[in-house]
């Protein structure tokens, strides 16, 4: 076949996508007012701490305007559209939770599914719209200075005292994040450097690197063993998927191990002597897991209980009765998939893990720091509920759901393929 031809397919390829709507982006690539204002909403994650007068927070009311430009701009302009399985899974899911709401019909569950459809309507708003390569460039850089931002409040701004003595986690505007889910903020920044990292000179490198050190000790503050071992995770599963080569992976694991050794044995002695205590073996075994076993235990009896609600849940916000029968005062399950089926049901908790998975899937080859950052994730929701309020689990998702052009690397790539197929 010759070369011209194919170099013709693939840009009809290209131009010519499926659920290609209308419209077609220019030669020059230039970066448009959508994917500013979607690095905008990610950059502004922060904000969801804040909370302004009638209850809501600074970043919904954020949320309001950026969404309103982006509806506007779906009809103005020539923007190109791409639906993917994620979307066609978040909508089931949507769909479903309508159900779930009418279970119970409380006002926590209305809070919940509230919650829902406004974060599903700006993830569509974000994620349809098909990205250039410079415009990917900016939304990695928008989480590079989210992590720079939270990471600069906690080490130098203020910082509020938890329950427990010793930890410290983000104060900003009067609301303070949790220990925990604060170090959810940190798991893509971090390999988003890592990415950087791999690819630019030597001295932003170091800058990169640095950075990444000081968002681990931010991690490392927080006291959170669950968030340590997320990070942990998504930095393993990145030399994993990212690193080309057994040889090389090797390599690199062992770097990163070294480095590790030396930032514990540097770092730890640094913190609160309550804080150096969380993270032995001793505490997380009298603590049993600060209560979660417990918790679990007594979602697992009371949510078992019938057949119905195993299979189809019990309405948003029923798992805090479970956990309340048994004398506790959490009003969560502190584990994401436990909560999604005692709230849903085993048909919820497979839906809503079937848009998790195919956000894996189709992020596998291209970009593996994604695949990475939604492991991280996994891993931390085993020990947080992450509702659409928690936003870095969810930007997180909509990074993954993003639809982006292959640059001209990955053209020529397709392009000796189909040349080499048509050799043979």
């Amino acid at each position: 076949m010759d070369v011209g031809i194919v170099k013709e397919k693939n840009e009809k390829q290209r131009y010519n996508p499926p659920w290609k709507w209308w419209g077609d982006i220019e030669e020059n690539r230039k970066i448009g007012i959508a994917a500013i204002l979607s690095a905008a909403y990610f950059i502004c994650m922060p904000l969801s701490i804040v909370e302004l007068p009638g209850g809501i927070s600074l970043l919904k009311a954020v949320s309001y305007v950026l969404g309103l430009v982006l509806v506007i701009k779906l009809f103005i302009g020539r923007e190109r559209l791409q639906l993917n399985s994620m979307h066609s899974f978040l909508a089931i899911y949507v769909v479903y939770s309508i159900f779930s709401w009418f279970l119970i019909q409380t006002e926590n569950a209305f809070v919940i599914f509230r919650g829902l459809l406004e974060t599903s309507m700006i993830f569509a708003m974000i994620t349809v719209r098909v990205y250039n390569k410079r415009e990917e460039n900016l939304l990695i850089h928008s989480w590079i200075l989210v992590g720079l931002v939270t990471t600069v409040s906690v080490l130098l701004g203020q910082t509020a005292q938890t329950g427990e003595a010793g930890r410290v986690t983000l104060y900003l505007g009067g609301g303070a994040e949790d220990p925990n889910q604060l170090c959810g903020y940190f798991i893509l920044p971090m390999l988003c450097c890592l990415k950087k990292l791999r690819r630019d000179r030597w001295v932003r490198s170091l800058l990169y690197l640095a950075l990444v050190v000081l968002m681990g000790y931010c991690v490392i503050l927080t006291g959170s063993r669950g968030g340590l071992l997320a990070v942990v995770a998504a930095l393993a599963a990145y030399v994993l998927f990212a690193v080309p080569g057994w040889a090389n992976r090797l390599k690199a694991a062992v770097a990163m191990a070294l480095l590790a050794s030396v930032f514990w044995t540097v770092a730890v002695p640094l913190l609160p002597q309550e804080t150096q205590e969380r993270f032995t073996i001793e505490n997380i075994v009298e603590g049993r897991g600060t209560g979660r076993y417990d918790i679990w235990a007594a979602i697992v009896e009371g949510a078992s209980k019938d057949d119905f609600g195993m299979l189809f849940g019990y309405g948003f916000g029923a798992t805090q009765q479970f956990v309340e029968s048994s004398g506790r005062e959490n009003t969560v399950a502190h584990n994401h998939w436990l909560q999604i089926w005692s709230d849903q049901g085993f048909l919820g908790a497979a839906i809503f893990g079937l848009c998790f998975l195919f956000a894996l899937i189709r992020n596998w080859r291209r970009h593996p720091y994604l695949v990475a950052a939604m492991l991280g994730m996994l891993v931390l929701s085993m020990s947080l509920t992450m509702y659409p309020t928690y936003k870095p689990f969810w930007n997180v998702l909509m990074m993954a759901a993003i639809n982006v052009e292959p640059g001209r690397e990955e053209e020529r790539h397709e392009t000796k393929s189909e040349c080499g197929s048509a050799g043979l």
